[in-house]
């Protein structure tokens, strides 16, 4: 038993493995760490744009439903907003009730409009909430 631990021993002692030149190391190193910092940099910016482009699309619809709202509200009750122009009863019946169909139309838009931007701002919140744990495991 005492001769394996010496032979062992003497493996162990004998074995000087090449770790190769340090400031070559050190420059692979740099550069590694240099392309994660550029990475941790370009997914800040393209949230930043996610960002921007939510709030710039919830300003627009809000600014666009409220324009259509107004011109829909405007019209004097008994004028039509659109018009055919064509005396057949399908559009007629669209004609005549062309003020109940666009503010129900307007409506499903601007709900369907302010759910997608809630998801968009939700997923958002997740790549923030992702990318975001990244800075506080560093330990630098």
């Amino acid at each position: 038993m005492m001769e394996q631990k010496d032979t062992l021993q003497e493996l162990f002692n004998g074995y000087t493995p090449d770790l190769g030149h340090e400031d070559l190391f050190m420059q692979h190193l740099e550069k590694k760490l240099q392309a994660v910092e550029y990475i941790k940099q370009m997914q800040d910016r393209q949230l930043r744009r996610y960002r921007y482009a939510i709030i710039a699309a919830f300003r627009m619809g809000v600014i666009v439903s409220g324009g259509l709202l107004v011109y829909i509200m405007d019209n004097p009750i008994g004028q039509p907003t659109f018009s055919f122009g064509i005396h057949s009863l399908p559009f007629l019946f669209l004609e005549q009730n062309s003020r109940m169909i666009s503010l129900t139309g307007l409506s499903l838009l601007m709900g369907v409009g302010i759910v997608v931007i809630i998801t968009l701002w939700q997923e958002l919140a997740s790549m923030h909430e992702l990318y975001g744990k990244r800075k506080t495991d560093l330990p630098c």
